[in-house]
């Protein structure tokens, strides 16, 4: 009998990856936006099949007057994305469902970390709606490190819950090693997987700290003797003071978090509009005091375990980031829709008992049963509008653009293309796709780049003349240009 639930209970789990890796696969467009750490991702994946220096970045001019890009992105990500390019040339289509398939593996240790908290149905019900989420439909045709981080993120605490258990091997740490090897080598966000694991073996695990020390010591010496290719996007925080980072954490809590919880459910798309106010703020409001519920009653019953410590550290280190990006707290919202479905639990239970008993067996009986369906059928509609949208679009409008083959040259490409002011602010992706090196000169866009240089003539010729400029790319307001030299 438990043999036959457990089969089914794999069967079922294997039929919802499975649908969600074949429809997000369907989904995956050619070509990609205009952001530009894609790109870097691509020319550092380029720089290991050639045999080139990993950093700095090929083809990318540093300027001195404006640094710009990070010096360099950690070699996880472009290591895979090698391999793919090995076989498929720089084919989008492929690089993005390479991420898809390491989000479907993710999916799958994401639901080992739900069974530990809740019943077969309702891991089965918080593992959907992530599958179903429109947000991550949409983010996996972006070739950014992201989703990787995710998927590495689940199997880092799927792991570190196997090794807190008391009969802990060697595989068990071994794999726990590899993960936070993987997840430091994909994001630099993955340092927190050395402060949660020995943090929480000192708190709450006595028995475990050694081994968990040992593990730690071990993953940093790896760090250190590979840092000069692990330099991520904290790097602009490293000068920042002690006071300057808590102003920035208490506004990201009070004021970005919530915008961006907002956004990440947004059941209409259209911003900046009343029924975007109306329909998408109380959608994230509810999830938000579901996970709050729900965190309150875990730790009430169970104690505080190792994923509430890691969620912790995650979501503060993204809270004292100066910018808060959606897609910076990838890794938390998963991590927070276990809580909101034991909220969901907890809540449904209470109105339950609540019910006459002379109700019961009518339909709110059915609507009890399927209490963890709900979530994923307020998502379906947008998933399903979203996943018509770009399978029957197979090409998405951006960067992809610079490879027109009917195009003489750049510059007649950028003439006769509407690109707004995107190219402006992306050399990174003018010299992935025209092989032209190149920089930026000039950007004030946003209070992070406030203490940034204003225009200044003479620094610019003075950085013309260093790199042999043959062209400048200027806007028509002069508020940003890109250099593409020889």
């Amino acid at each position: 009998m438990v043999r036959t639930l457990l089969r089914q209970e794999k069967t079922r789990l294997f039929i919802l990856v499975a649908a969600g890796f074949v429809l997000y696969a369907t989904a995956a467009r050619d070509g990609h936006d205009w952001g530009g750490d894609y790109a870097q991702y691509i020319l550092h994946a380029q720089s290991l099949l050639d045999g080139t220096e990993y950093a700095p970045l090929r083809g990318y001019v540093e300027n001195e007057y404006l640094p710009w890009a990070p010096y360099a992105y950690p070699p996880v990500f472009p290591a895979y994305l090698a391999t793919i390019l090995t076989v498929f040339e720089l084919d989008f289509v492929a690089l993005k469902i390479g991420i898809i398939a390491l989000l479907a593996l993710g999916y799958l240790a994401y639901y080992r970390i739900a069974r530990d908290e809740l019943s077969p149905a309702a891991a089965l019900g918080v593992t959907a709606f992530l599958v179903f989420s429109p947000f991550f439909l949409k983010f996996s045709n972006k070739v950014l490190s992201d989703l990787p981080f995710l998927a590495v993120s689940f199997a880092y605490v799927a792991a570190a819950n196997r090794f807190f258990k008391d009969d802990t091997s060697r595989r068990d740490m071994l794999i726990l090693g590899l993960t936070m090897i993987a997840g430091i080598g994909t994001r630099a966000a993955g340092l927190t997987m050395l402060v949660a694991l020995p943090a929480y073996a000192l708190l709450f695990r006595r028995s475990h700290f050694f081994r968990a020390t040992a593990i730690t010591v071990l993953v940093t010496a790896v760090f250190l003797a590979f840092s000069s290719k692990m330099v991520g996007m904290m790097s602009g925080q490293i000068g920042a003071s002690p006071v300057r980072i808590l102003g920035w954490f208490i506004n990201n809590l009070v004021n970005v978090l919530p915008y961006q919880l907002t956004r990440f459910f947004a059941l209409y798309p259209k911003w900046g509009s009343q029924a975007e106010l109306l329909i998408n703020t109380p959608f994230a409001v509810v999830f938000a005091v579901l996970a709050l519920i729900g965190l309150v009653s875990a730790i009430r019953r169970r104690g505080v375990r190792f994923v509430d410590v890691f969620l912790a550290a995650q979501l503060g280190l993204v809270l004292s980031f100066v910018l808060v990006v959606l897609r910076y707290l990838i890794p938390v919202i998963p991590l927070l829709s276990i809580h909101a479905f034991i909220g969901l639990r907890v809540v449904a239970i209470a109105l339950w008992r609540k019910v006459p008993l002379a109700w019961r067996a009518s339909g709110w009986r059915r609507i009890y049963a399927y209490r963890y369906a709900i979530p994923v059928a307020v998502f379906a509609p947008l998933f399903a509008a979203y996943w018509g949208q770009y399978a029957l679009r197979p090409t998405t409008t951006g960067a992809n653009i610079l490879r027109d083959p009917h195009v003489s040259s750049l510059f007649d490409t950028i003439r006769h293309s509407d690109v707004s002011a995107a190219v402006f602010h992306r050399p990174r992706v003018l010299t992935l796709f025209t092989d032209k090196p190149s920089t930026t000169c000039f950007n004030t866009t946003g209070e992070i780049y406030k203490d940034s240089l204003t225009w200044d003539l003479a620094k610019l010729k003075d950085l013309s003349r260093k790199s042999r400029v043959s062209h400048v790319i200027l806007d028509h307001s002069n508020s940003s240009m890109a250099l593409a030299l020889r």
